[in-house]
């Protein structure tokens, strides 16, 4: 990992960070882009009621564009309806697709408390932060 860049830790919904490690949902989606770069790492956190890091991934690239026409090159690898998309982006003209790949599943999951024993005082972004290389690597390595 670079020692500049930052890491992006992306809150999930569990079924979706589940359906990420997988290989079945490639692409997340995001009202607002966040700040990364092609081979970027993201830290996959399971939300509530998992409130878990569950895994990382590598950014293959990051696309902004209108919800249709984000909807029309990604929607079958966002593992979700169109139903669900068009609600996730109600009332907003654009939308951001990151493409993700080199998925890793942690052989255990860091548990919240885990996460506050390296990141004092650390609450868990509603969608997104960025953490410092150094943050990064202390998660991944734990």
């Amino acid at each position: 990992m670079s020692s500049s860049r930052r890491v992006l830790f992306l809150s999930l919904r569990p079924e979706y960070a589940d359906l990420i490690l997988c290989g079945d949902k490639t692409v997340e989606l995001r009202r607002r882009k966040p700040d990364i770069q092609d081979n970027d790492i993201v830290i996959l956190y399971a939300a509530s009621p998992v409130k878990s890091i569950l895994g990382t991934a590598r950014v293959q690239s990051v696309v902004q564009g209108t919800v249709t026409g984000i909807w029309k090159e990604f929607g079958s690898e966002t593992g979700i309806t169109k139903r669900t998309y068009e609600s996730y982006f109600d009332n907003s003209s654009d939308a951001t697709a990151i493409k993700l790949r080199k998925t890793t599943r942690r052989s255990e999951p860091l548990t919240l408390n885990s996460i506050r024993e390296i990141i004092e005082g650390f609450t868990p972004p509603q969608s997104y932060r960025y953490l410092t290389a150094q943050q990064g690597r202390a998660l991944i390595a734990a």
